[in-house]
C-alpha cells in the first residue's frame, strides 16, 4: 500500500494503479479525499483505492502537503501513517510555510522522523525537484 498524503484529484493514486499495480491510501481534507476518490472511480480505476490503513505501508508520498500541516497533524501523521513505512518521499516546501504556520523546519522534520526511527535524509538537488522548487528552496527528504 501507499498512502499519499495531500491528494488532489488523485492522479498519482491512478498512475500507481497503472504503472505498478499498487493501492493507494488517500489522505487529506475528507472532501478532498471523497472528490479524489469520485474522480478515481469515474475513471474507472478503482482497484487504485486502499480503503483502510492497515499494516505497513510499502511507500509515504507528499507532495508538499506534509510540510504545510502545523506540528500537531504532522505528529498525528509521522504515527498513523509514517513510522513503520519501508520508504517514503516528502517534497517539502517547510522553509516557504513553516514559520507561518506553525509548522517545522526541513531539520526539526528530519530530526523527528530519525526520532521515531524512520532513516530520513534532506536532499537539496535531486531529479524529482524541478526549476521552481529551487526558486522555492523546496527540498526533498527521503527515506
Amino acid at each position: 500500500v501507499v498512502v499519499e498524503i495531500g491528494v488532489g484529484y488523485g492522479g498519482l493514486a491512478v498512475m500507481n494503479e497503472i504503472v505498478s499495480k499498487a493501492c493507494t491510501l488517500l489522505v487529506d481534507l475528507p472532501v478532498v479525499v471523497d472528490v479524489a476518490r469520485n474522480v478515481i472511480r469515474r475513471l474507472g480505476h478503482a482497484a487504485a483505492l486502499a480503503e483502510n490503513h492497515e499494516g505497513r505501508p510499502v511507500c509515504v508520498v507528499s507532495n508538499y502537503a506534509f510540510s504545510e500541516l502545523n506540528r500537531e497533524l504532522q505528529d498525528e501523521y509521522m504515527e498513523k501513517y509514517l513510522v513503520g513505512s519501508a520508504h517514503g518521499m516528502i517534497l517539502s516546501n517547510a522553509g516557504v510555510f513553516a514559520g507561518a504556520i506553525g509548522g517545522r523546519s526541513d531539520e526539526e522534520l528530519v530530526a523527528c522522523l530519525r526520532a521515531r526511527g524512520i532513516a530520513a535524509e534532506i536532499h537539496a538537488q535531486d531529479e524529482v525537484l524541478g526549476p521552481s522548487d529551487y526558486l522555492a528552496g523546496v527540498k526533498l527528504i527521503a527515506w
